[in-house]
């Protein structure tokens, strides 16, 4: 029987192979209070092959962390385009139902640039208006739902800028709420990834932004409007689920494409750019080729007081590891071998905690779960 105290087993990744989930692994919850791996520690870890982008500015991040796994001048403040109108979302999403009606004013259905083509006097409802936001990028529509929303363009951008705040974006700031180029009208590549990580944690707006094509009717079933989303990431690249693109004559070609694939969600911003589609795919692509996430399932230990126990990990949080360093990952296993009397049947009962490491950075870590067949 081995002595009481806490039992620390460090492996190195290697040699255990057979007890890790490789390509998909399943995260099925998080655990906030155990230590993290910063963005900043991942962001000093090289990547052998930097992707070919040619955006002027352009960060790629692992959603389920919020970690940078790349980034090319992310806080540069530029002209945010049409990407104006996740916030737009945001901000109508945190304030009005789906159902709630909208009267299209004079204004909305004014608007220039992309539109939905709204009719001034129409009644939408938001959901309706969302899509038009969202797929067609429609200008009208953000004007129609700022004024729903807010009573006014204006007031609707106050609350824009507050929430921006609120969301802790230092580099971003609203002056409509559609995108077109204007003085004092900015954001970054990565509040502009923060932003989108909000979008894409609503469950209607996530259903929209992966919307290839929407047709809207009336109550009595005729059509209102044949909407195509204009993100053509969507059925071309694999897993691609998002987000928005925008386009005016200060910002060029701008992009927030999202991709999940096993279970893993990641999303690439470009701005600036001088071909969205092939600098998003080059990010994406970097993200699957450079990065791996790791998911080891313990094996029993015989060595707890009172017999032998089978472990099994509770709810992952962890990182992304970089591809050339999986090998340099060691497995912590931390058991007090005295929790071994209390376990006493099938129910799980916690007895530790598992860590990944890779240097002193601890890249994933779970609760451990004792039982007994």
């Amino acid at each position: 029987m081995l002595h009481h105290g806490l039992i620390r087993l460090t492996l190195l990744v290697l040699p255990v192979l057979s007890l890790c989930a490789w390509g998909s692994p399943a995260f099925t919850g998080s655990d906030d209070d155990g230590p993290r791996i910063g963005p900043a520690a991942l962001a000093a870890l090289r990547q052998d092959a930097p992707p070919p982008v040619t955006a002027a500015s352009a960060v790629l991040m692992d959603t389920a962390s919020g970690t940078l796994l790349w980034s090319r001048d992310p806080s540069a403040r530029r002209a945010p385009a049409s990407l104006t109108k996740i916030m737009t979302a945001l901000v109508v999403r945190s304030h009005d139902s789906p159902a709630q009606v909208v009267v299209v004013s004079s204004l909305a259905a004014a608007t220039p640039g992309s539109r939905m083509n709204v009719i001034a006097g129409q009644r939408l409802s938001v959901d309706q208006l969302l899509y038009g936001l969202l797929l067609p990028s429609g200008n009208d529509a953000a004007v129609a739902l700022a004024q729903g929303t807010s009573g006014s363009v204006a007031a609707f951008v106050a609350q824009m800028n507050a929430r921006a705040a609120a969301m802790g974006l230092t580099g971003t700031h609203f002056v409509n709420p559609d995108g077109l180029d204007a003085d004092g009208h900015f954001s970054t590549a990565r509040d502009l990834a923060t932003m989108a990580l909000g979008l894409l944690g609503d469950p209607l707006l996530a259903q929209i932004v992966q919307t290839r094509h929407e047709v809207l009717r009336g109550a009595n079933g005729t059509v209102l409007f044949d909407l195509t989303n204009l993100n053509q990431l969507l059925g071309s690249y694999p897993g691609a689920d998002g987000v928005k693109t925008g386009t005016t004559p200060e910002a060029g070609e701008n992009l927030i494409g999202s991709a999940t694939r096993d279970g893993h969600r990641l999303l690439a911003v470009v701005l600036g750019s001088d071909d969205r589609y092939a600098d998003a795919r080059a990010l994406l692509d970097s993200g699957w080729s450079h990065w791996r996430w790791l998911a080891p399932a313990l094996p029993p230990l015989a060595a707890l007081d009172g017999g032998a126990v089978d472990l099994e990990a509770g709810p992952w949080t962890a990182t992304p590891v970089p591809a050339w360093a999986v090998d340099s990952v060691r497995m912590v296993l931390n058991v007090d071998p005295a929790i071994g009397p209390l376990v006493s049947g099938p129910r799980p009962t916690p007895a530790g905690s598992v860590e990944l490491v890779l240097g002193q950075q601890v890249v994933a870590h779970a609760p451990v779960l004792a039982s007994r067949p």
